[in-house]
């Protein structure tokens, strides 16, 4: 069974976090995430996903002015597609939601590119490779607020629709009245 929760930056299921990050997203390119500096975690969002005590996988996302990022999105590289990272992803994107968010954006790795497209995310830009992981990434971002759409102003919401359905309804008493 997964259960999603929140994770305290520092905590032992932290540590756990960089243990499975370390595994899935450095060792495999010869690298380690403990020569990397997290210290900027302690402000950010982190959630894992638990099956009793044993972390499967986990997400960050960090927040500046309402535009969230998703940081990392990792699962066991022995349990992947099984559904945990899409439970993982939309945890994410609900929790930015209730915060006020206005979009998450994020650097993919190309492999993962039509996973986050299932979950609205759109890609933009070329390829590149990230200093920290050598291998082709995507910005990909999703927003919450769609382009082209806006609120009705308050003088349409409070003025010209009740005084249109006002007279609509004029008119058409009137037709009525004439038959």
């Amino acid at each position: 069974m997964c259960v999603l929760k929140t994770i305290e930056y520092g905590s032992q299921q932290y540590a756990a976090t960089l243990k499975l990050r370390d595994k899935v997203m450095r060792k495999p390119l010869g690298k380690s995430i403990y020569d990397e500096d997290f210290s900027w975690e302690k402000d950010a969002e982190i959630v894992g996903a638990f099956d009793g005590e044993q972390l499967l996988g986990v997400g960050v996302m960090t927040n500046k002015d309402k535009n969230f990022k998703l940081e990392y999105l990792c699962v066991d590289s022995e349990i992947q597609s099984k559904g945990i990272g899409g439970k993982i992803l939309r945890f994410i994107l609900r929790l930015a939601k209730e915060k006020g968010g206005k979009k998450v954006c994020g650097d993919a790795r190309v492999s993962a590119k039509a996973f986050y497209e299932r979950e609205g995310f759109v890609a933009s830009g070329e390829t590149y490779l990230m200093d920290i992981a050598p291998v082709p990434h995507v910005y990909m971002e999703k927003n919450f607020v769609k382009k082209g759409t806006r609120k009705r102003s308050f003088f349409l919401n409070v003025c010209f629709f009740p005084l249109f359905g006002f007279y609509f309804g004029k008119l058409c008493e009137f037709f009525r009245s004439v038959r």
